[in-house]
């Protein structure tokens, strides 16, 4: 990233802010806008590397979805019903 920064304003709930401001320090960044900085970096990141994978490989099975929701997570997901 380049040394420029461009400030930017955002309103948050106010408990959101406290956490914000506590998951900042206890990160040890050097400010608020360092932590968000590090998150926002960490989810494009990710975003980008999801477009690649659904350019390459299309959308995820709604139902293989569903599946690994129920298995990793503990969702219950409701079942479509099947068109006659």
């Amino acid at each position: 990233m380049s040394g420029k920064k461009e400030r930017i304003t955002v309103s948050l709930d106010p408990a959101i802010a406290a956490e914000l401001k506590a998951a900042a320090e206890r990160a040890g960044a050097a400010s608020v806008s360092e932590y968000v900085q590090g998150a926002l970096d960490a989810r494009m990141v990710r975003e980008r590397w999801l477009a690649r994978w659904r350019a390459a490989a299309g959308d995820v099975d709604p139902e293989a979805l569903a599946y690994a929701r129920r298995a990793l997570l503990g969702e219950r997901v409701q079942q479509h019903p099947q068109a006659s």
